[in-house]
């Protein structure tokens, strides 16, 4: 077990043995909260497309405003976000280390006892360790479902509004259409007028030649 424990003292996985000071852990990242979304009015296409986004995202009062749901997220960020340690110190990381630390055609038992051991020696708290990797796990589902549901909604908003849009050109082109029609027939009208007072013009006009 010594030898076991020295391979991951070398491979910086663990401290030494006797040191059970535990690592401090480094402060958190705080965010800025993003401004209240501008709301935008209804058919005006000139208007910035992610204000739709942002008009969503601001519609769901238990949503994050921190989190930035058009772009993707490092999961760095979102355990920061969480204010979740991001190390490989003292966290389910340190065991998927030791783990990844040990020979791949060592049996499961061995594996496992020499790890506990190790956990153990050092005076580490397995459960802590574990409950960790459950918050992190915790964390990155609500997020996951927290980012699938703002950005269906807006989706589902661009849709609604791509057919408040096709609506009002196609009621333009019929308009348009319309317009052009009585165009057409107004000019025959006054044509025709036009053409029937001249005849009688120039029925008097030849007549006094």
């Amino acid at each position: 077990m010594s030898k076991i424990i020295s391979v991951f003292e070398k491979l910086n996985l663990v401290e030494k043995v006797d040191n059970t000071t535990p690592a401090s852990n480094a402060p958190s990242n705080e965010t800025s909260k993003e401004a209240e979304a501008e709301k935008i009015e209804k058919n005006d296409p000139e208007k910035d497309p992610k204000s739709f986004a942002q008009e969503v995202q601001s519609n769901h009062s238990e949503t994050r405003k921190d989190f930035q749901y058009d772009k993707k997220m490092d999961v760095s960020e979102i355990y920061s976000f969480y204010d979740i340690e991001n190390s490989d110190v003292n966290t389910i990381f340190m065991l998927g280390n030791f783990i990844s630390a040990l020979p791949e055609n060592l049996p499961y038992e061995i594996k496992k006892s020499s790890i506990l051991g190790i956990i153990n020696a050092s005076k580490m708290d397995l459960n802590k360790l574990l409950e960790d990797g459950k918050k992190r796990i915790g964390a990155l589902q609500q997020f996951a479902k927290e980012y699938q549901r703002i950005n269906h909604d807006t989706i589902q908003q661009f849709h609604e509004e791509i057919k408040k849009l096709e609506d009002l050109i196609r009621y333009y082109k019929e308009q348009i259409h319309f317009r052009e029609t009585i165009m057409a027939e107004q000019a025959h009208i006054i044509q025709y007028e036009v053409e029937k007072i001249q005849k009688i013009i120039d029925f008097f006009s030849n007549d006094s030649r």
